[in-house]
């Protein structure tokens, strides 16, 4: 994560899980150095292990729906 500010690392998570941020799309002042040819790729990860027995982990699981890449939570 070099050259990423603590605003540009809360801005990408901000991306990820604001619809209103997300569907703007990236401009060009947010690649680095206005590189608009490099590839942006964020990815985030949540542990939802305790999804048996924790509401809040249900609550995530059922809020994301189709949107999740693979259906490894479905036990």
């Amino acid at each position: 994560m070099n050259d990423v500010s603590k605003i540009n690392l809360l801005f990408a998570i901000s991306f990820l899980l604001d619809r209103d941020i997300c569907k703007n799309g990236f401009r060009e002042p947010d690649y680095f150095n206005n590189e608009i040819d490099r590839e942006i790729r964020i990815t985030l990860g949540v542990d939802l292990s305790d999804r048996l027995k924790n509401e809040n982990s249900q609550h995530i699981i059922a809020k994301v729906g189709g949107a999740r890449s693979s259906n490894e939570l479905e036990t």
